[in-house]
Formats: C-alpha cells, sequence, structure tokens
C-alpha cells in the first residue's frame, strides 16, 4: 500500500520565521522532498526586520536554489505555489482565501505580522489561520531551524492515527552539525523541581528511543497536534514569550 492510500489526514505544517530566512528555506526544501501527500506549510513572519520575507518568496519563486547534503539524488523543485497575506487580513472577519488551495503537496501560505509577537503568539497566528482555512487535521509546529527525513511525517501520522488517544506526538530529535547525536526524544519532568529532562540528551543515536514512548511532554522542535486538541485545551500560553510555551501545552494536554 502505497503512503497516499495509507494517509489521507490532512496535516498543516506551521514555520515561525524572525530574521532567519536562511534556516527557512532550508527546512522548506527537506520538506519539499518528504513522502507524505497531504500537507500544507503555513510560514508567518514574526516581524522580520531583515530581508526575510522577500527572501522566502525567491526561494519558493525559484530564484534562490539550494542544496542538502543529507538528500540523496537531490533536486531542486522550482516556481512552488504560495499565497501571501498580512496579518490584518487574516483577522478579518470577511476574510477568505484569495485562491482556494491547489491540494499539491507543500502549498505554502505565507502571513506577515508587523511585529515579533514572539514564539507563543507567533505560532498560534498559525494553528488558527491552519484551523480555520485548510481543514486540517492535524497541526505540526516545526522550528524553521529544523531539517526533516522524508518519512518523519508518515511516522509520526501513523503513531497518531493508530492512538487516537494520543494528542501530541513528537519525534526524536538530533542536532543539526551532529545528526548522530539526540538532543531529545521527549521531557520527563521532574516535579520537585519543577523542571524538564531532555531524554537521551547528548547520547549517540544508535537505537535508542527507536519505538514509541510515553512523556511528560515534547521539545517543541516539532509536535504533531491533533487538531480537535485545541479545541480542548486552548493554544500555546502567550504568557511565554519565548521557552517553556511548549512544555506548559504538553502538560496541558496530559492532564485532558
Amino acid at each position: 500500500m502505497s503512503v497516499k492510500q495509507k494517509f489521507r489526514s490532512n496535516i498543516s505544517i506551521v514555520i515561525l520565521n524572525w530574521n532567519g530566512w536562511k534556516d527557512t528555506i532550508e527546512c522548506l526544501e527537506s520538506l519539499f522532498h518528504i513522502n507524505y501527500p497531504h500537507y500544507q506549510i503555513v510560514v508567518v513572519d514574526n516581524g522580520s526586520q531583515d530581508s526575510s520575507v522577500q527572501r522566502i518568496r525567491d526561494y519558493l519563486n525559484g530564484q534562490i536554489s539550494i542544496k542538502l547534503p543529507f538528500l540523496k539524488n537531490h533536486t531542486n523543485f522550482f516556481l512552488h505555489p504560495m499565497q501571501e497575506y498580512s496579518l490584518d487580513e487574516i483577522n478579518s472577519d470577511s476574510f477568505t482565501l484569495r485562491n482556494d488551495s491547489l491540494d499539491i503537496p507543500g502549498e505554502v501560505f505565507l502571513i506577515k505580522c508587523p511585529e515579533n509577537n514572539g514564539f507563543a503568539e507567533g505560532n498560534n497566528i498559525g494553528i488558527k489561520f491552519s484551523l480555520k482555512n485548510l481543514d486540517s487535521d492535524y497541526v505540526l509546529l516545526l522550528n524553521n531551524d529544523t531539517l526533516v527525513e522524508s518519512d518523519f511525517l508518515d511516522k509520526l501520522v501513523e503513531i497518531a492515527e493508530t492512538y487516537q488517544q494520543i494528542g501530541v506526538v513528537g519525534p526524536k530529535v538530533c542536532y543539526y552539525h551532529q545528526p548522530h547525536i539526540i538532543n531529545s526524544a521527549g521531557v520527563i519532568m521532574d516535579w520537585y523541581s519543577g523542571m524538564g529532562c531532555n531524554q537521551g540528551i547528548n547520547k549517540v543515536d544508535n537505537g535508542w528511543f527507536d519505538t514509541t514512548l510515553d512523556f511528560d511532554a515534547l521539545i517543541g522542535v516539532c509536535l504533531l497536534v491533533r487538531a480537535s486538541i485545541f479545541e480542548k485545551v486552548g493554544y500555546l500560553d502567550e504568557k511565554f514569550f519565548l521557552l517553556l510555551e511548549e512544555t506548559d501545552f504538553c502538560l496541558r494536554v496530559k492532564k485532558k
């Protein structure tokens, strides 16, 4: 059975950019090579003060070509479908998509914010846009300085579809410059100190955590969230401008 036949859930991938267009287009390039057939990408520019928005446009229009060494038989895809909106536009009560979604894997929606709203609010903008406009079954929160393997989304969706009681799924995360070293496989809370401990951190990835495990929380690098979860527990808490918002969110999900 092909990936396309096996999985039909629609995934919206939310990527937050702030003065980091080089990381963002690398992340996008890796996403354009994944196997999963039903996904869109929502890039939220969080008030960048550099040339991020124009550079992302240039990349999507085929004017910037990049190479990712870990991709075999790497071929750049050109002229990616894109729709671009301001924050005021999408917040309008009368907003509708300018063009119908083309149902093409990797269609990009670029949302421009006038200021840096912080990690939690910036992601919430992308989450709400996805749920309202893109018929999302799941929302994937993905850091812009992340590269993904071609089958990463197939594996995450398979876990989520197999275990319907799970609200949030995340992968094992390794370091960009040391891909054989684990950064985090999940978070176990120390309830006495209130701090979380990344499991597997700095260990060689020799098969550790290559199974489905239950954790107290996951790091915010890559989180696949069932759409219905946002109705039950709300969005990321915007009191957290940066850091710990994903831990708070995961703990709220676990309580439900």
